[in-house]
């Protein structure tokens, strides 16, 4: 006993004035632990060994609990019971005293033995009093349950799962297996987001706090959630740990916790178990379709799984040790692995896309367009795969029809999905529907607020539906959440073109191409030179696009080099490169109906000629 507090071991219970105290198991452990040793300085090591033992974990962990039991203790009207001693432990500073007689239940304990000649005498007024008793026991019952005011009910309508933090039991594991975190968060994200009672942070959305001292309540209020899970993943030979937290985001409160041991084999089956726990812990209904849809298995094959999420890796961190051939050889594997694996597929689509983007290629968007039906065929209910086909007859095909019908089919299937929004923005921008583009990016942004590349994005459409002034507090948004986004400077330097400030717009460009060599930055600074006079500077950048074009042509270089002639008043060439851009495909182009770049051409009949020849006119 201590404080108001007692504490019955044998039966797992904590009472505070009476009251029962919820607390997860690991943190009743370590209250029982503390309380055994009042007043006396437990190091972190010998806590961690006796709550985790034989077990590799990391001190964060201790801190979490430490943390949660220190809200549950004084919630419950405690004080501070628990004193740190900076970078050794712990300390119970409460004295606790031994109570031997076990605490009282409501109910007691049933009688066995049969009642003596005198009990039996004496058994009508016995009962007359038992009843007495039951009867004022319902009263009050009556007045304090039924009479009090509803207890309100605590709501979920967002969560965020974050990237598993890997323990390392032995060196050298860490790189080898550093995909399984972030594999075993997006595959929990993917089956939970068929549940569309409540919003699931896209695994894009929380790329950015992968790392082993990442605070999930402060993750969990960036990305604007109601919960947050945080996890952690140990893998050894065939066998694999998982230990899950499901947290309050308000006020840190343990919702749920658990921990699963299993071969890797049966990682799916875990996959499934975790999710089903969560939907359960969070009291959410399932329909028979969102079940049927959440614990639906892509593959039995382990190794084609490991390929995957190497792949899925490689995509999210790409860097020049990470080129996109590296990813499409191993979805390739995959696939290879599994040919009925939708979702390797649909990484592969993806990366095909990506190379086409990069090279311009028409066989890589033919690879794609492949791959990506080939996914949809697999699985129709999968969101992804309805998304990369869309993406192929968006940026190469220029079916706008069929994108919009296979993003829509997306938006069924996950109403919740950034992904999905973001892409039907692209395709509305594409058609001039500019105001149906903006709300489906504002949605986009909303689903997915501590992304950068959202707030980016955010901008372009702003800038697009020629709100200047709003797409420079986006881009500024972006770059105070990431200084060196090359993407954003440059939107930034754009919104103060069209807003004649074009010092501002100078120091944004030439922040662009310092932080990434790419002829995009260079040719918006020929474009700024073009249209404040500078005639010559603007002719030497067009030189040297030219120049850079017979070393390494890319697909958007005819597009640039329309814009850059269309600042210099030169109609014709600008419309010849623009009808080169048209028949390359696969560039900027599918935005020219709305892009202010192109305004000076708009007066033009040829250029409504092009619009008509992609069907984006009528």
């Amino acid at each position: 006993m201590f404080g108001c507090f007692r504490l019955d071991i044998a039966e797992r219970l904590l009472l505070a004035s009476g009251k029962a105290v919820p607390l997860t198991p690991k943190v009743f452990d370590l209250l029982v632990l503390l309380a055994q040793h009042p007043g006396e300085l437990l190091e972190k090591d010998f806590i961690l060994g006796a709550l985790w033992p034989n077990t590799f974990v990391e001190e964060a962990n201790l801190s979490v609990n430490v943390s949660t039991l220190r809200r549950a203790l004084e919630s419950a009207g405690g004080s501070h019971y628990i004193e740190t001693v900076p970078k050794r432990g712990y300390r119970f500073a409460v004295e606790v005293q031994d109570v031997s007689e076990p605490l009282k239940t409501i109910s007691p304990p049933l009688e066995t033995a049969q009642p003596s000649v005198a009990s039996r005498a004496r058994t009508p007024k016995t009962a007359a009093i038992a009843g007495l008793l039951l009867a004022a026991a319902l009263l009050y019952f009556w007045q304090v349950r039924w009479n009090r005011p509803p207890e309100k009910t605590f709501e979920v309508h967002s969560i965020a799962v974050l990237p598993f933090r890997l323990l390392v039991p032995s060196a050298g594991t860490q790189a080898e297996d550093a995909y399984l975190g972030p594999g075993m968060s997006d595959a929990i994200i993917r089956k939970l987001s068929y549940v569309r009672k409540v919003t699931v942070r896209a695994t894009s959305a929380i790329e950015k706090f992968a790392g082993s001292h990442v605070d999930p309540l402060a993750a969990g209020r960036e990305l604007k959630v109601d919960v947050v899970l945080d996890g952690t993943i140990q893998h050894a030979g065939n066998t694999i740990r998982v230990s899950v937290q499901l947290l309050r985001v308000s006020d840190g409160s343990p919702i749920w916790a658990d921990r699963f041991d299993d071969y890797f084999t049966n990682i799916f089956q875990l996959q499934d178990s975790i999710s089903e726990k969560i939907v359960t812990a969070l009291k959410m209904k399932l329909s028979e379709s969102e079940h049927r849809r959440m614990v639906k298995q892509q593959t039995n094959n382990t190794d084609a799984y490991q390929l995957y999420l190497k792949g899925r890796d490689c995509q999210s961190r790409r860097a020049p040790e990470n080129p996109i051939e590296t990813c499409i050889a191993l979805y390739e594997r995959a696939v290879r692995q599994d040919r009925e694996f939708a979702l390797a597929y649909t990484g592969l689509a993806n990366s095909y896309m990506d190379r086409a983007g990069i090279q311009g290629s028409s066989d890589s968007a033919a690879q794609a367009r492949l791959a990506a039906e080939k996914a949809v065929l697999l699985d129709e209910d999968a969101a992804e795969a309805h998304l990369a086909l869309g993406n192929v007859m968006l940026r190469a095909d220029w079916d706008w029809l069929g994108a919009q019908r296979e993003f829509d089919h997306a938006l069924q299937l996950e109403p919740h999905s950034a992904a999905a929004h973001w892409y039907m923005a692209l395709l509305s921008m594409a058609m001039g529907q500019t105001e149906r583009a903006l709300s489906e990016m504002i949605e986009s942004q909303l689903l997915d607020p501590a992304s950068e590349n959202a707030h980016d994005d955010l901008g372009w459409a702003y800038y697009l539906n020629r709100r200047f002034a709003e797409a420079v507090a986006e881009s500024k948004i972006a770059i105070t959440m990431d200084p060196e986004s090359y993407s954003a400077h440059q939107q930034l330097g754009k919104d103060y073109l069209q807003l004649h400030k074009y010092a501002e717009a100078e120091a944004e460009f030439q922040t662009t191409i310092r932080l990434q060599k790419l002829q995009r930055g260079l040719a918006d600074l020929g474009q700024l030179y073009a249209l404040t006079g500078k005639t010559d500077q603007a002719r030497a950048i067009l030189n040297e696009l030219s120049q850079r074009d017979k070393e390494r042509r890319t697909y958007e270089s005819e597009y640039m080099r329309a814009v850059l002639l269309a600042g210099l008043g030169e109609t014709d060439a600008a419309l010849q490169s623009l009808d080169a851009a048209v028949a390359r495909k696969l560039s900027r182009a599918i935005w020219m109906r709305v892009d202010p770049d192109l305004d000076p051409l708009r007066h033009d009949a040829r250029f409504d000629a092009l619009l008509r020849r992609v069907h984006l006119l009528n």
